[in-house]
């Protein structure tokens, strides 16, 4: 496992990024980024794709980008929910943000009914690292079971 450190700008991103896909001998198989919208993915993107053509690797920058889904619908499902009696969710959902009460607010979203649901799955999977191996893990486990993958 490697730590990372320092500032997480995009140059340190991609040094850090970079010094995996070497070790891993990885470097044939970028196809596609996936990102979020930090301001520091663009510019370690960009770092990564400068550092493809000195090893003779082809790259195109802008077919490459592709956005997180989870990233795209959360703030959108998100707004979706909070238009029905907005002021009294809203204070309900920051009141439980600021108590750090995780249980709760997922309570609170899931009372919106079957999109509320959604937007708990989607936050499980994409809060943290973890969430999103647990959900990788489960798919290839499914999959898998399904006989879909090869």
């Amino acid at each position: 496992m490697r730590i990372f450190c320092g500032p997480h700008t995009g140059e340190n991103g991609a040094k850090d990024f970079w010094h995996i896909i070497l070790r891993y001998l990885m470097k044939q198989k970028i196809n596609y980024f996936t990102l979020d919208n930090a301001s520091n993915n663009e510019p370690g993107r960009q770092q990564i794709c400068s550092y493809l053509p000195t090893m003779n690797l082809s790259f195109n920058p802008i077919d490459g980008r592709l956005q997180c889904f989870g990233h795209i619908v959360h703030p959108e499902l998100r707004g979706f929910l909070r238009a029905e009696n907005q002021g009294t969710f809203d204070s309900e959902i920051i009141f439980y943000e600021e108590l750090n009460q995780e249980s709760q607010e997922f309570k609170a979203w899931r009372r919106k009914g079957t999109f509320g649901k959604l937007y708990n799955i989607l936050v499980g999977i994409t809060r943290t690292p973890q969430g999103a191996e647990k959900f990788e893990v489960k798919v290839r486990q499914l999959l898998q079971n399904s006989k879909a993958l090869p």
